[in-house]
């Protein structure tokens, strides 16, 4: 009894437990004084006052839920928080536990106890914000890491994964993160390129380093092979132990691809620019500089140094009487963006003279249209100049060389020709008008002289188509190449001292140019006519020989033969070397003093 009272008295006195007595309808019966202080103003009386009409609108329901589960079960004890609006309208959360106040065996009101709960209630409510925020946050994380295209992973200190992004998951061929946590690399790459990546985890984490990047190649298992920028991150515990790392690999194939596709376009370049004679330029449109390789130094005698500390070096160095054209060409190819650009001129060196260059450029437009580059390169001209003018003069020398053969070969013949006509013709016929005169005069033997008259005309003749036939070409198109040269050489057995003979090869299907033809058969006359005259030859043979469309003349006597050196200038050999460079073809003469002598024509048909 005496407990009872002192509880009565703690609770009545108590300076942070609210005691309360409410009927069934929330009317107070009592109050203790922590509660009348706190929540009624002095001179109020509680029992006007209701309990519900003190707390937040949504609050009310709890509590009758309390009261209700309190009636139903009278024995036990109800524990709500419940809101009450102070006077200057803040919010105070109270703890209450009810009861049912039971009197006589009847269910009177309830009896609560209350304390204040606002600071537990305030952490709660900051502790569920908190993990609501943390919840929104993984959220926005996870979704940005989803949608990143670099690969995001998080691998445990086996190099196993904890957790990996989408990229991640295309790159590993997994369609959920589920079927790739707990492995490693070498469930889908290849097995030297996961072992290696393996070893990089490993050593990033025997490292302590805060963070490394690294180029890294792998393999995947279908044989592909990606370049990857990898960052990794150090995962560590609440007492900073390493516990895994983050990584973040971005695929830069296609930067390597550039990279190297980069790297030997300029490599090429170099090698190019080295391995020629030619000044390679690069002109930068935009800035009015341009960029010369080392050829330059080779070419004209100055140093590239010195080049770059003169911005008009190349305008300065071109010859003074070609400098407006050039440049003003140049200019006009720039204004009109005309892709292509040539020139010949002159340009200076270090010592002052001056070299022949051909000079071209390709002119390169943005899409604009408008030039920014051009690239060029000078090519020396000087020694091909050289050699163009002696190739010149060594031409008019041979084509006077060829005139003067061509005359001395026509009065030749010409002499041949009056020779023939005063030394036999004219005698014969001189003899023959002689017979005649004395035929008129003397009877007796008109007859014999009229006989021999007409013997020396008959002679005459003879001699006569014999001369014209020397002189007029020989229908080859009707007998043949073979033919007309075997008809030359029976014409000339005539002398009993020599013998001729004419073989031939590769004539059967064999056909030939008629101006080929005619040109070889003269070749053959002349050549015969030099053996007649002048080798003293018993024996001469002539070779025509026709094998893939190569023609070889071959003309050979076993005269006294002469010293080519001394011979090839002169007339008749000067005579059959022209006919030959008309045709393309080349002579060859082999011979020596008492050896005889060959001469070998080859001819392309």
């Amino acid at each position: 009894m005496k407990s009872d009272e002192n509880l009565l008295s703690f609770l009545q006195h108590s300076g942070s437990v609210y005691n309360i007595l409410i009927d069934l309808e929330g009317n107070y019966l009592y109050s203790n004084e922590l509660y009348k202080k706190i929540f009624f103003k002095p001179d109020t009386d509680i029992q006007d006052s209701n309990f519900t009409s003190s707390l937040i609108g949504e609050d009310v329901a709890v509590f009758k839920d309390a009261r209700s589960e309190c009636l139903a079960f009278p024995g036990k004890s109800v524990c709500v928080d419940l809101r009450r609006t102070r006077e200057d309208g803040s919010n105070f959360w109270i703890r209450w536990e009810f009861c049912a106040l039971v009197l006589d065996e009847r269910i009177r009101g309830l009896q609560a106890l209350g304390t204040d709960a606002s600071e537990r209630r305030r952490a709660e409510i900051e502790k569920l914000d908190a993990q609501a925020k943390l919840v929104r946050e993984r959220y926005l994380l996870r979704t940005l890491i989803d949608h990143l295209p670099d690969y995001i992973y998080v691998k445990d200190t086996g190099s196993r994964h904890i957790l990996t992004n989408k990229a991640n998951l295309e790159l590993s061929g997994a369609r959920r993160e589920e079927e790739i946590v707990g492995k490693t690399a070498v469930d889908y790459l290849d097995e030297d390129s996961a072992l290696a990546q393996i070893g990089r985890d490993r050593e990033f984490l025997e490292s302590g380093q805060s963070m490394s990047s690294e180029e890294e190649l792998v393999v995947m298992r279908n044989g592909e092979k990606k370049w990857l920028l990898t960052t990794r991150v150090p995962l560590k515990n609440d007492r900073q132990e390493n516990i895994g790392l983050v990584g973040i690999s971005r695929d830069i194939t296609d930067r390597k691809k550039i990279e190297e596709s980069l790297r030997v376009s300029v490599e090429r370049s170099n090698i190019l620019s080295r391995a020629t004679n030619d000044a390679i330029w690069d002109w930068d449109l935009v800035n009015d500089v341009v960029q010369w390789n080392d050829a330059l130094q080779i070419l004209f005698g100055v140093r590239l140094d010195d080049v770059v500390k003169m911005p008009d070096w190349w305008e300065q160095n071109i010859h003074p009487d070609d400098r407006v054209r050039v440049t003003k060409r140049i200019r006009n190819h720039i204004d009109k963006a005309i892709e292509n650009w040539q020139d010949e001129y002159r340009f200076m060196c270090s010592d002052g003279s001056y070299k022949s260059v051909f000079d071209r450029g390709y002119l390169m437009l943005d899409k604009d249209n408008k030039p920014y580059r051009m690239i060029g390169a000078m090519v020396d001209l000087t020694e091909r100049k050289k050699l163009q003018e002696e190739l010149s003069t060594q031409t008019i020398s041979r084509q006077r060389q060829i005139t003067e053969a061509t005359i001395m070969a026509q009065e030749r013949e010409r002499a041949e020709i009056g020779r023939e006509l005063h030394d036999n013709i004219n005698q014969i016929l001189t003899t023959t008008k002689m017979y005649l005169d004395m035929a008129l005069t003397e009877k007796d033997i008109s007859e014999e002289l009229t006989i021999k008259s007409h013997s020396n005309i008959s002679t005459a003749i003879e001699e006569i188509r014999s001369l014209s036939k020397s002189l007029v070409p020989p229908s080859l198109g009707d007998i043949g190449l073979r033919a007309a040269v075997q008809e030359m050489i029976n014409n000339l057995k005539i002398s009993p001292k020599l013998t001729i003979t004419l073989k031939t090869t590769g004539f059967a299907k064999a056909v030939i140019p008629g101006n080929i033809q005619l040109m070889v058969f003269r070749i053959v006359q002349e050549q015969m006519n030099n053996v007649l005259k002048h080798s003293q030859a018993t024996i001469a043979e002539v070779k025509l020989a026709l094998a893939k469309h190569l023609l070889v003349v071959t003309v050979t006597d076993n005269g006294v033969g002469f010293d080519p050196k001394t011979k090839t200038k002169g007339i008749g050999l000067s005579n059959i070397a022209s006919r030959a460079e008309v045709h393309k073809g080349e002579m060859e003469v082999i011979s020596s003093p008492g050896e005889g002598c060959i001469l070998k024509i080859s001819i392309p048909i």
